[in-house]
Protein backbone atom coordinates (compact mmCIF):
# COMPACT_ATOMS: atom_id res chain seq x y z
CA UNK A 1 0.00 0.00 0.00
CA UNK A 2 1.42 3.39 -1.04
CA UNK A 3 1.31 6.09 1.63
CA UNK A 4 0.36 9.47 0.23
CA UNK A 5 1.90 12.63 1.62
CA UNK A 6 -0.71 13.96 4.09
CA UNK A 7 0.28 17.66 4.07
CA UNK A 8 -1.02 20.30 1.66
CA UNK A 9 1.84 22.79 1.91
CA UNK A 10 5.34 22.44 0.49
CA UNK A 11 7.30 24.55 2.97
CA UNK A 12 10.53 24.20 1.00
CA UNK A 13 8.86 25.76 -2.05
CA UNK A 14 7.51 28.60 0.07
CA UNK A 15 11.10 29.64 0.88
CA UNK A 16 11.46 31.11 -2.62
CA UNK A 17 9.01 33.88 -1.72
CA UNK A 18 10.10 37.07 0.06
CA UNK A 19 7.65 37.25 2.95
CA UNK A 20 8.92 40.68 3.94
CA UNK A 21 6.67 41.92 1.15
CA UNK A 22 4.54 38.91 0.17
CA UNK A 23 1.47 37.80 2.10
CA UNK A 24 0.69 34.09 2.35
CA UNK A 25 -2.88 34.45 1.07
CA UNK A 26 -1.57 36.42 -1.93
CA UNK A 27 0.90 33.61 -2.71
CA UNK A 28 -1.87 31.01 -2.43
CA UNK A 29 -4.18 32.94 -4.78
CA UNK A 30 -1.31 33.61 -7.21
CA UNK A 31 -0.44 29.92 -7.46
CA UNK A 32 -4.13 28.99 -7.69
CA UNK A 33 -4.46 31.34 -10.68
CA UNK A 34 -1.47 29.71 -12.39
CA UNK A 35 -2.84 26.19 -11.83
CA UNK A 36 -6.27 27.14 -13.20
CA UNK A 37 -4.87 29.03 -16.20
CA UNK A 38 -2.53 26.18 -17.11
CA UNK A 39 -5.38 23.71 -16.74
CA UNK A 40 -7.61 25.71 -19.10
CA UNK A 41 -4.69 26.48 -21.42
CA UNK A 42 -2.50 29.56 -21.83
CA UNK A 43 -4.39 32.37 -23.55
CA UNK A 44 -7.82 30.91 -22.77
CA UNK A 45 -9.94 32.98 -20.36
CA UNK A 46 -11.64 30.97 -17.63
CA UNK A 47 -14.38 31.79 -15.15
CA UNK A 48 -14.97 30.78 -11.56
CA UNK A 49 -17.64 31.47 -8.98
CA UNK A 50 -16.32 33.62 -6.16
CA UNK A 51 -17.99 31.30 -3.64
CA UNK A 52 -15.90 28.39 -4.92
CA UNK A 53 -12.67 30.39 -4.69
CA UNK A 54 -13.44 31.27 -1.08
CA UNK A 55 -14.26 27.65 -0.25
CA UNK A 56 -11.18 26.24 -1.98
CA UNK A 57 -8.63 28.75 -0.65
CA UNK A 58 -10.10 29.80 2.69
CA UNK A 59 -9.71 33.51 1.85
CA UNK A 60 -12.47 35.79 3.14
CA UNK A 61 -14.56 37.65 0.56
CA UNK A 62 -13.34 41.16 1.42
CA UNK A 63 -9.72 40.03 1.52
CA UNK A 64 -10.14 38.23 -1.82
CA UNK A 65 -11.50 41.40 -3.41
CA UNK A 66 -8.55 43.36 -1.99
CA UNK A 67 -6.06 40.86 -3.47
CA UNK A 68 -7.83 40.99 -6.83
CA UNK A 69 -7.51 44.78 -6.91
CA UNK A 70 -3.79 44.54 -6.11
CA UNK A 71 -3.26 41.86 -8.77
CA UNK A 72 -5.04 43.97 -11.37
CA UNK A 73 -2.37 46.63 -10.79
CA UNK A 74 0.18 43.94 -11.74
CA UNK A 75 -1.73 43.18 -14.94
CA UNK A 76 -4.19 40.43 -14.01
CA UNK A 77 -7.13 40.55 -16.42
CA UNK A 78 -10.38 40.30 -14.43
CA UNK A 79 -13.98 40.75 -15.51
CA UNK A 80 -16.79 40.32 -12.96
CA UNK A 81 -20.37 39.40 -13.88
CA UNK A 82 -23.57 39.28 -11.85
CA UNK A 83 -24.35 35.81 -13.17
CA UNK A 84 -23.85 33.50 -10.15
CA UNK A 85 -21.35 36.06 -8.80
CA UNK A 86 -18.75 34.85 -11.30
CA UNK A 87 -15.33 36.27 -12.14
CA UNK A 88 -13.63 35.79 -15.52
CA UNK A 89 -9.83 35.57 -15.41
CA UNK A 90 -7.04 35.74 -17.97
CA UNK A 91 -3.64 35.13 -16.39
CA UNK A 92 -1.13 36.51 -18.88
CA UNK A 93 2.61 36.16 -18.48
CA UNK A 94 3.23 39.87 -17.93
CA UNK A 95 1.19 39.61 -14.72
CA UNK A 96 3.07 36.47 -13.62
CA UNK A 97 6.44 38.15 -14.17
CA UNK A 98 5.38 41.30 -12.31
CA UNK A 99 4.19 39.29 -9.31
CA UNK A 100 7.39 37.24 -9.24
CA UNK A 101 9.62 40.32 -9.52
CA UNK A 102 7.81 41.91 -6.58
CA UNK A 103 7.30 38.90 -4.29
CA UNK A 104 9.99 36.30 -4.99
CA UNK A 105 13.58 36.43 -3.73
CA UNK A 106 15.90 37.85 -6.38
CA UNK A 107 18.04 34.71 -6.68
CA UNK A 108 14.93 32.57 -7.24
CA UNK A 109 13.18 34.75 -9.80
CA UNK A 110 14.76 33.52 -13.07
CA UNK A 111 14.24 29.84 -12.29
CA UNK A 112 10.68 30.37 -11.13
CA UNK A 113 9.73 32.38 -14.23
CA UNK A 114 11.04 29.64 -16.50
CA UNK A 115 9.44 26.87 -14.47
CA UNK A 116 6.05 28.59 -14.65
CA UNK A 117 6.47 29.33 -18.36
CA UNK A 118 6.93 25.65 -19.19
CA UNK A 119 4.58 24.24 -16.58
CA UNK A 120 2.34 21.72 -18.29
CA UNK A 121 -0.67 19.80 -17.03
CA UNK A 122 -2.30 18.81 -20.29
CA UNK A 123 0.36 18.69 -23.00
CA UNK A 124 -1.20 19.47 -26.37
CA UNK A 125 -4.47 20.49 -24.67
CA UNK A 126 -2.54 23.29 -22.99
CA UNK A 127 -2.26 25.04 -26.38
CA UNK A 128 -4.77 27.37 -27.98
CA UNK A 129 -6.32 26.46 -31.32
CA UNK A 130 -4.20 29.11 -33.02
CA UNK A 131 -1.00 27.75 -31.43
CA UNK A 132 -1.83 24.23 -32.63
CA UNK A 133 -2.42 25.51 -36.16
CA UNK A 134 0.89 27.38 -36.10
CA UNK A 135 2.77 24.25 -35.03
CA UNK A 136 1.15 22.12 -37.76
CA UNK A 137 2.14 24.74 -40.35
CA UNK A 138 5.70 24.64 -39.00
CA UNK A 139 5.74 20.84 -39.25
CA UNK A 140 4.86 21.23 -42.94
CA UNK A 141 7.97 23.39 -43.34
CA UNK A 142 10.05 20.68 -41.62
CA UNK A 143 8.53 18.12 -44.01
CA UNK A 144 9.78 20.17 -46.98
CA UNK A 145 13.25 20.45 -45.43
CA UNK A 146 13.38 16.70 -44.90
CA UNK A 147 12.31 16.07 -48.51
CA UNK A 148 14.90 18.58 -49.77
CA UNK A 149 17.73 17.02 -47.73
CA UNK A 150 16.76 13.53 -48.90
CA UNK A 151 16.93 14.69 -52.55
CA UNK A 152 20.29 16.39 -51.89
CA UNK A 153 21.88 13.25 -50.45
CA UNK A 154 20.29 11.03 -53.12
CA UNK A 155 21.71 13.25 -55.89
CA UNK A 156 25.20 12.97 -54.36
CA UNK A 157 24.91 9.20 -53.97
CA UNK A 158 24.96 9.30 -50.18
CA UNK A 159 21.67 7.43 -49.83
CA UNK A 160 19.45 5.25 -52.02
CA UNK A 161 16.06 6.26 -50.63
CA UNK A 162 13.22 7.03 -53.05
CA UNK A 163 12.46 10.68 -53.71
CA UNK A 164 8.84 10.73 -52.55
CA UNK A 165 7.80 13.68 -50.42
CA UNK A 166 8.23 13.21 -46.69
CA UNK A 167 5.31 13.38 -44.26
CA UNK A 168 6.85 13.23 -40.81
CA UNK A 169 4.50 11.56 -38.32
CA UNK A 170 3.52 13.72 -35.35
CA UNK A 171 1.32 13.43 -32.31
CA UNK A 172 0.21 15.56 -29.36
CA UNK A 173 3.59 15.16 -27.68
CA UNK A 174 5.61 16.35 -30.67
CA UNK A 175 3.24 19.27 -31.30
CA UNK A 176 3.50 20.47 -27.72
CA UNK A 177 7.29 20.04 -27.57
CA UNK A 178 7.70 21.96 -30.84
CA UNK A 179 5.45 24.66 -29.39
CA UNK A 180 7.79 24.96 -26.39
CA UNK A 181 10.83 24.93 -28.66
CA UNK A 182 9.43 27.82 -30.71
CA UNK A 183 8.97 29.81 -27.50
CA UNK A 184 12.65 29.39 -26.66
CA UNK A 185 14.32 29.72 -30.10
CA UNK A 186 13.61 31.51 -33.37
CA UNK A 187 12.23 29.44 -36.24
CA UNK A 188 15.34 30.21 -38.30
CA UNK A 189 17.56 28.63 -35.63
CA UNK A 190 15.22 25.63 -35.33
CA UNK A 191 15.21 25.10 -39.09
CA UNK A 192 19.01 25.23 -39.34
CA UNK A 193 19.36 22.81 -36.44
CA UNK A 194 16.72 20.50 -37.93
CA UNK A 195 18.78 20.31 -41.14
CA UNK A 196 21.74 19.04 -39.14
CA UNK A 197 19.51 16.59 -37.29
CA UNK A 198 17.86 15.20 -40.42
CA UNK A 199 21.21 14.88 -42.20
CA UNK A 200 22.47 12.72 -39.34
CA UNK A 201 19.35 10.54 -39.57
CA UNK A 202 19.53 10.14 -43.35
CA UNK A 203 23.25 9.30 -43.27
CA UNK A 204 22.68 6.79 -40.44
CA UNK A 205 24.96 8.75 -38.10
CA UNK A 206 22.11 8.72 -35.60
CA UNK A 207 18.74 6.98 -35.39
CA UNK A 208 15.34 7.29 -33.78
CA UNK A 209 11.92 5.74 -34.20
CA UNK A 210 10.15 9.11 -34.22
CA UNK A 211 11.95 12.08 -35.78
CA UNK A 212 9.85 14.94 -34.39
CA UNK A 213 9.42 13.53 -30.87
CA UNK A 214 13.16 12.94 -30.65
CA UNK A 215 14.23 16.26 -32.17
CA UNK A 216 11.96 18.34 -29.92
CA UNK A 217 12.30 16.21 -26.76
CA UNK A 218 12.08 18.37 -23.62
CA UNK A 219 13.75 17.65 -20.26
CA UNK A 220 11.60 19.40 -17.65
CA UNK A 221 14.09 18.77 -14.82
CA UNK A 222 16.93 20.48 -16.70
CA UNK A 223 14.59 22.87 -18.52
CA UNK A 224 16.24 22.09 -21.84
CA UNK A 225 15.98 20.33 -25.18
CA UNK A 226 18.87 17.82 -25.13
CA UNK A 227 18.69 16.54 -28.73
CA UNK A 228 18.08 19.98 -30.19
CA UNK A 229 20.87 21.49 -28.08
CA UNK A 230 23.30 18.78 -29.27
CA UNK A 231 22.69 19.49 -32.96
CA UNK A 232 22.64 23.23 -32.35
CA UNK A 233 26.12 22.96 -30.78
CA UNK A 234 27.30 20.93 -33.79
CA UNK A 235 26.06 23.69 -36.08
CA UNK A 236 28.14 26.19 -34.13
CA UNK A 237 31.14 23.84 -33.87
CA UNK A 238 30.86 23.89 -30.06
CA UNK A 239 31.42 20.13 -29.91
CA UNK A 240 34.59 20.18 -32.00
CA UNK A 241 37.88 19.58 -30.13
CA UNK A 242 39.53 22.69 -31.51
Amino acid sequence: MTTKHPLATNFKKLLQYNFRVAKLDEVIFFEWLIVKQKSFGDGNPFFYQNRRVIEELGIKRNRLNSIKSKFMDYGLNIHCTGLLNTTHYLVEFDFIEQFIYNHVKHEEQYEMINNVRFLNFKGENNMTKFEKEQVVQFIQILNKICTSRKKFHRDFGNIKDDLSEVELPYNGKSKYQLHLLCKRYSKDVIIQTFRNFIDAMLLKEDSTTHYLNNFSSYDAHKDGFPVFDHYDRLANNDDLPF
